[in-house]
């Protein structure tokens, strides 16, 4: 799963926590946070089809979904789930 965020999004800022808890019980899983502040990972998230902070993604059998749920961590859990 990958989240998209960027430094000075209040959304982003409360939903870190959130994230970083996530992320540390997802020791197998591959879970990437992506600063998208610079111009570089900007331009990622715009190839991505993302358009508003914070945008969590899986990709899963190559297709990319978003999570669009309310961001608490068993939200974010069962989304990763499947």
């Amino acid at each position: 799963m990958v989240w998209f965020h960027l430094e000075e999004c209040e959304p982003c800022k409360k939903f870190a926590s959130v994230w970083s808890e996530y992320a540390a019980t997802r020791a197998t899983a591959k879970v990437f946070a992506i600063e998208a502040s610079d111009e570089k990972n900007r331009e990622m998230a715009r190839q991505w089809g993302i358009d508003r902070y914070p945008t969590v993604v899986k990709i899963q059998d190559g297709k990319i979904t978003e999570f669009l749920e309310d961001g608490t961590l068993e939200n974010v859990i069962h989304f990763g789930s499947f």
